[in-house]
């Protein structure tokens, strides 16, 4: 039995009931949870094998499917939540996320008792909604055009594909969409038949998510732990604004992408996925179902397991473009003689965790009250911090982003009959927030109230 004195702030309160609604448990409080549950991982269950930990997990949320948020428009199930993430952790990082998942909803199913059980479960996944899905979602309204070309000669918290990065995706993916075969129109030859298009170099998770501020044991720490043990990543080994962790995608391919409408499921030849799209979300049309793979096409640094450097597309997509050929015209040219850093291929953890983020949304549900609350919001620009903090701004520095929230809140709740909720919310994240900067997370607090999906 867990030592409850870790959390005092989630002890169950008079105005409290087993449905406490997600977003009740952030600020401290998330923090001193997810500290917890870090000790406790470190020192418990460690000689549990994992499939006990994993079916124990399971009989946890079967038996706390109580604790669903009252039954109203857009709300969201905790127990669907925890579900979701156990069940693609294997898939995503193998038996270190599996146990990750599955120690943690047994710690927090198993903190208290009666209503305080309810609680912890329900602190446990409004931590992996607010602190990881959210990020995730929230990360392809970042609309910094990437994909240009920039004067700047490094890449700046602005940019985070700077020119460099951009020509090794372009060398590295051989010019072409890696989904529908396309030329980027720079590098087309004449006999293509296709319109002009422009690609996209599409990060495969967004840099903003890493991006760390002078609060060490802020959202932005708690959102980077969940992501290197649900992908099974050490967090020296991963440079998000690298080549590994960016595709070359058509724009339309593009929004989907980023949006997680599709995602690439690993299949059992190395760097080879199928693409698939998101069950009930607008997604792919014909490349559906495609079989692709994610390689060096720039020149044959690594030994390719297969004769042939790409898979054949499946007879019903006979006719679309063929996937990128190896680039023959550039692979002996002294400039890739004396690169220093060899062009890997994506990264395959980030893609699983892309794939696992787009799947857990969906099988939860979270993703369709995400979507809804981020259509209120203003289209923010890529900064650091821009989740946790202020992003960069004409304004910046002038009252920052919670004070401006507050107002935006303020206005919105009037609009929709809640204007008391929305704006003292707004508020209070500006004080307890550093320097005033309320950032995309509070914003989503205050939207919650306004929409009515908090049990407060």
């Amino acid at each position: 039995m867990a030592d409850r004195t870790f959390f005092p702030a989630l002890h169950p309160r008079p105005h409290h009931t087993p449905h406490t609604s997600l977003g009740t448990t952030l600020g401290p409080r998330t923090r001193h949870f997810h500290a917890a549950l870090a000790k406790y991982m470190c020192s418990v269950h460690a000689g549990t094998a994992t499939h006990v930990l994993a079916d124990a997990a399971r009989a946890c949320i079967v038996g706390h499917r109580f604790i669903a948020t009252p039954a109203r428009a857009g709300s969201i199930d905790a127990a669907a939540v925890a579900g979701a993430m156990l069940r693609y952790a294997r898939e995503t990082g193998g038996e270190r996320a599996e146990r990750y998942v599955a120690g943690a909803v047994v710690f927090c199913a198993g903190c208290g008792e009666g209503a305080g059980e309810a609680l912890d479960l329900v602190g446990l996944a409004d931590m992996w909604v607010m602190c990881f899905l959210w990020p995730v979602k929230a990360s392809h309204r970042m609309r910094e055009p990437l994909w240009f070309e920039s004067e700047l000669p490094t890449p700046t918290d602005r940019m985070p594909f700077g020119p460099s990065q951009r020509a090794d995706v372009m060398r590295r993916d051989g010019s072409r969409c890696v989904v529908t075969g396309l030329w980027d129109a720079a590098r087309m030859p004449i006999d293509a038949l296709q319109d002009e298009v422009e690609l996209v170099v599409t990060p495969i998770v967004h840099p903003g998510i890493g991006a760390y501020t002078r609060d060490k044991m802020g959202y932005e720490a708690v959102t980077w732990d969940i992501i290197t043990n649900y992908a099974g990543l050490d967090a020296e080994d991963v440079c998000l604004d690298s080549h590994g962790n960016a595709i070359l995608l058509e724009p339309e391919h593009y929004e989907g992408f980023a949006a997680l409408r599709w995602c690439f499921v690993a299949q059992d030849e190395e760097h080879t996925y199928r693409v698939e799209n998101v069950p009930h979300t607008h997604g792919l049309g014909e490349t559906h179902g495609r079989v692709v793979r994610l390689w060096n096409y720039a020149f044959p640094l690594y030994t390719s397991p297969s004769p042939s450097p790409s898979p054949s597309p499946p007879p019903s997509s006979s006719t679309s473009p063929q996937y990128p050929p190896p680039s023959t015209s550039e692979s002996t040219t002294p400039h890739h003689q004396q690169r220093r850093t060899p062009l890997t291929p994506p990264n395959p953890k980030l893609i699983a965790l892309h794939a696992a983020a787009a799947r857990v949304l969906q099988a939860s549900g979270a993703g369709t009250v995400l979507e809804r609350v981020m259509g209120h919001f203003p289209e923010p620009r890529w900064g650091r911090g821009c989740f946790w903090g202020g992003w960069e701004g004409e304004d910046e520095g002038e009252g920052g982003e919670g004070e401006e929230g507050g107002r935006r809140g303020e206005e919105e709740g009037e609009r929709s009959g809640e204007g008391e909720g929305i704006g003292e919310i707004g508020e209070e994240e500006e004080e307890e927030g550093e320097g005033g900067e309320g950032g995309l997370v509070c914003q989503l607090i205050a939207m919650l109230a306004a929409l009515g999906m908090l049990g407060v």
